[in-house]
């Protein structure tokens, strides 16, 4: 990553029970934009972990645009639920596993999310959930939850790493690698790749409100690893 400076798109996240920072948004890379999700840890003063997740003009999905309009709000608010009591740090992380695993069953049944929900991949999508409750949340398609049965193209959703909760904005950050079928072919013929990517999953009163994400599609000849411990981590 060679950032020249910090671009009009700056949510930073933190989460101190684990010691970590986390920040989703854009760098300008010698006068163009590219779009950042990247975790930091660390230990005192110093940063023992340093992890991103980059797309850069010309790659899949990449929609500046798109991304400075759907980009969410800074939110420092506690999170809480609709009766006001807090959401756990499990209870949050729980929300994205949840989310992982409907999308590897590529079913969208039972996965709870609010009314206004969002999926933003690298500034691509950003349409908000339909089929809301009259209790203001909805688990029909739409929005954050649209398209699950057609995502036959992801066989696994492995990786995966879940280590990063801000209690106060009610954030979880977590890192994927999708994982294709055998033989899995885009539109355009060939092969589909390996994608990782580092979402962050925002809730409001305890429900999923959005996914922001930000991929990069992996060549062929990259190892099927992360670099990183598979799984919930709890400090």
């Amino acid at each position: 990553m060679t950032a020249n400076s910090i671009g009009t798109v700056q949510n930073k996240y933190f989460d101190p029970v684990s010691s970590q920072a986390a920040f989703y948004g854009l760098i300008d890379e010698s006068g163009t934009p590219a779009i950042v999700a990247l975790r930091l840890k660390f230990k005192g003063a110093d940063i023992s972990e340093s992890e991103a997740v980059i797309t850069r003009k010309g790659e899949r999905l990449y929609d500046v645009e798109g991304f400075i309009r759907n980009a969410p709000m800074p939110d420092s608010k506690p999170a809480s639920r609709s009766d006001t009591s807090p959401v756990g740090r499990k209870e949050l992380m729980a929300i994205a596993q949840h989310f992982f695993d409907s999308m590897q069953a590529h079913s969208s049944d039972g996965l709870v999310h609010t009314s206004t929900c969002v999926r933003l991949e690298s500034g691509s999508g950003g349409r908000p959930a339909t089929g809301a409750s009259t209790a203001g949340a909805g688990t029909s398609s739409g929005g954050c939850t649209e398209g699950f049965e057609r995502l036959l193209q992801i066989r696994e959703v492995g990786h995966r790493r879940i280590s990063f909760v801000d209690e106060v904005a009610g954030t979880v950050v977590a890192t994927v690698m999708f994982l294709r079928p055998p033989g899995a072919m885009m539109p355009n013929g060939t092969l589909w790749k390996r994608n990782l990517v580092m979402d962050v999953f925002t809730t409001d009163k305890g429900l999923l409100s959005g996914i922001y994400g930000v991929t990069h599609y992996l060549d062929d000849a990259a190892s099927e690893t992360t670099g990183w411990p598979d799984g919930v981590t709890r400090p």
